[in-house]
């Protein structure tokens, strides 16, 4: 269930009200993305708050004192370990998310969904997952591709980290080395 705009004003602070504000003037489609976005990095604050007290819990309960503990999670911090590193990770998952899936909400824009055929073409010059090599060159209705999953929609294994393109033309090579 989405976050009301309280509930992320009290996670982001009094200073994401303006933020808001302006998500609300962007056409429906990107206000639903990035919303969903938000969403999703107050579930990760919420994950990182739980594994935080869960860290500090199993601490104290081994013996560390509060001074102990402190050190150990300002080092954690400064070092992105275990605990902070898992919190940054998920935060920078959602932005390289965000930035693809506005990049493709662009392209996307410029094509005739309802009446098109569009083959999935992979982008080497990084890891592909599994999941999107087995696609490389179907063509299916944009339709089609929304119901299995866009590129970076989050269905495969590379999540929001898809560098994958849905080819409008089918004329594109299956595979795009960079």
């Amino acid at each position: 269930m989405p976050l009301t705009e309280q509930q992320l004003i009290d996670v982001f602070g009094d200073d994401f009200a303006p933020i808001l504000d302006e998500i609300d003037v962007l056409p429906k489609d990107v206000e639903t993305m990035l919303m969903g976005i938000l969403d999703q990095m107050v579930y990760d604050v919420q994950i990182f708050n739980t594994n935080l007290e869960k860290s500090v819990s199993q601490m104290m309960a081994n013996g560390m004192d509060e001074t102990a503990i402190k050190t150990t999670l300002t080092n954690d911090m400064k070092d992105g370990g275990r605990i902070f590193g898992q919190l940054r990770n998920e935060i920078k998952s959602q932005v390289v998310f965000g930035i693809n899936q506005s990049a493709k909400m662009g392209q996307y824009g410029n094509y005739d969904l309802d009446n098109m055929l569009f083959t999935w073409v992979v982008v080497g010059g990084h890891k592909v997952c599994p999941d999107c090599d087995s696609r490389s060159g179907q063509t299916k209705t944009f339709a089609e591709w929304e119901v299995e999953g866009l590129p970076g929609s989050g269905w495969s294994v590379c999540k929001g980290y898809c560098y994958c393109v849905l080819d409008p033309v089918g004329k594109m090579s299956n595979q795009v080395k960079v």
